[in-house]
């Protein structure tokens, strides 16, 4: 039986491999299905540990292709979220890639606005060393806090 510290490993490691993958695919230019596909299936068959932790392929793949599928929308919803002078022009790929999935979750995988507040400042940190923690958990929280209007006014497929 896994335990659930194994499985929120597991869950965790899969918000940080979408995040990998949907930046290989915003960089590559690719948003086909079969290059999702491989990200999803394929890129961590050559595992030869097996005692090592595997993200969870369920939650890499609604995360990957639900962020693909919603960009547009999750963009309008961060642009509207930010403070000040802030564009979402100006924010770094990476970074943005880091909100949109935290946004993805907020709004379509209904998981509590504290967890995905944690877990993404976790992943933003395990890619920065700076600031940028605290600027995904100032937009993903005033995010989480305008939830009901925010799903009222935006369309985000799961």
């Amino acid at each position: 039986m896994v335990g659930s510290g194994q499985l929120n490993k597991d869950i965790t490691l899969a918000r940080i491999s979408s995040i990998q993958g949907l930046y290989e695919l915003e960089i590559c230019g690719a948003d086909d299905s079969k290059t999702m596909f491989d990200i999803i299936n394929h890129r961590y068959e050559d595992n030869l540990d097996p005692k090592d932790t595997l993200p969870d392929k369920g939650m890499l793949g609604i995360l990957i292709e639900g962020v693909s599928s919603n960009k547009s929308e999750l963009d309008r919803i961060v642009s509207l979220c930010l403070d000040g002078d802030k564009s979402i022009q100006n924010i770094d790929i990476l970074l943005l890639i880091i909100l949109r999935a935290g946004v993805y979750e907020l709004t379509s995988l209904n998981t509590p606005k504290p967890v995905v507040i944690d877990e993404y400042v976790k992943v933003t940190k395990s890619f920065y060393l700076g600031k940028e923690g605290g600027f995904v958990n100032g937009v993903l929280d005033k995010i989480g806090s305008n939830l009901p209007s925010i799903k009222e006014k935006f369309s985000v497929s799961g």
